[in-house]
């Protein structure tokens, strides 16, 4: 299916004035999607294309304004591995209410497909956890690179909530089949980053913790990319590089106020464990989910990214090389 081009949807810099129903008038609803505690996202079908879009229908923190979401997004530019954006239809579909247009990604989302791999105790394919990291890698070069957006200062743009939910397969994955491409999506948490600040200009409580490096609340591009690095973890061994899951998060809950703010905190009483993926000398695995060898090129990619402190982390672009991409000007080109 063709994308919808701005034309035939609402402009990327919508007015903050649009028409409380101008989003009914334009489309229906074909099914909900999804609701957390963000907004509802609902499959809808443009009436005279018969293009279907997904809507995420968001709660405004500050009426008369876009959402947060939608004013990062009109600024990225066109990439392949990060979700199109088609426009916004602000205070609507109530006016305390705003509806960003979005690509339809078919395919679902990462943390979906591992469940289904998981319910039927399957491994996860080393050569798709490839594809996944490859691509992922590919996004956060060309957001880091300061050449993804339009923004004046040529800033990277850190995402800061990357997580298995809000990685979107653009089509289902079929077993045997050619592998879907891999888009990064929810823009909700994303900042832009000055190197030169201090590091407490980064300080962000929000996002997954799970997913989040040791150096939390600090966030940096160096945090996205343990992100990542925590994804392939999680689809090769069944969960992300932390020792006791519900311990961690009882932990994380009953945090002081103090101690969340404070980077010691998470680093050493909240340490996280990074298992290696490659076979281990004298041990057998049983081929199944979470419990078989990856190869040892794969760990060693993983462990760069998972590296302890942000300053002995690669980057995203060199990750990114190492991974045999080549990011030029922005763009970037798959040589894989």
């Amino acid at each position: 299916m063709a994308p919808i081009t701005r034309s035939q949807s609402v402009p990327a810099k919508a007015p903050t004035t649009a028409k409380t129903n101008a989003f009914e008038e334009e489309y229906e609803r074909v099914c909900v999607l999804g609701s957390g505690g963000e907004g509802t996202t609902v499959l809808c079908r443009h009436k005279t294309s018969s293009r279907k879009v997904v809507a995420k229908m968001v709660r405004h923190s500050a009426p008369g304004k876009l959402p947060r979401e939608a004013e990062i997004l009109k600024d990225i530019r066109p990439n392949d591995h990060i979700v199109s954006y088609f426009g916004v239809f602000n205070e609507a579909p109530s006016p305390s209410e705003a509806t960003i247009l979005l690509e339809d990604c078919r395919g679902g989302d990462l943390q979906a497909l591992q469940w289904e791999f998981e319910l039927n105790d399957e491994c996860i394919p080393e050569p798709f956890i490839r594809h996944v990291f490859l691509q992922l890698s590919q996004a956060l070069a060309f957001l880091h690179s300061g050449d993804g957006t339009s923004d004046p200062d040529r800033r990277p743009l850190v995402h800061r909530d990357i997580k298995p939910a809000n990685v979107l397969l653009l089509e289902k994955y079929v077993p045997g089949g050619p592998f879907p491409s891999i888009k990064l999506a929810d823009f909700g948490h994303a900042a832009y980053f000055t190197p030169d600040q201090d590091e407490k200009a980064y300080a962000f409580t929000g996002g997954s913790r799970d997913w989040q490096p040791p150096e939390r609340p600090v966030a940096t591009p160096a945090g996205d990319v343990w992100s990542v690095g925590a994804i392939v973890h999680s689809l090769a061994l069944g969960r992300p590089p932390i020792a006791d899951v519900n311990k961690f998060r009882d932990a994380h809950s009953n945090a002081k106020e103090i101690d969340r703010d404070n980077p010691r905190y998470f680093r050493d009483v909240l340490p996280r464990e990074v298992t290696p993926i490659c076979a281990v000398e004298g041990k057998e695995y049983a081929g199944t989910f979470g419990d078989h060898a990856c190869s040892n090129t794969l760990n060693s990619w993983m462990m760069q990214a998972l590296a302890r402190h942000p300053k002995d982390r690669m980057s995203s672009l060199k990750l990114s090389i190492l991974l045999g991409v080549e990011v030029s000007s922005g763009r970037v080109v798959d040589n894989s």
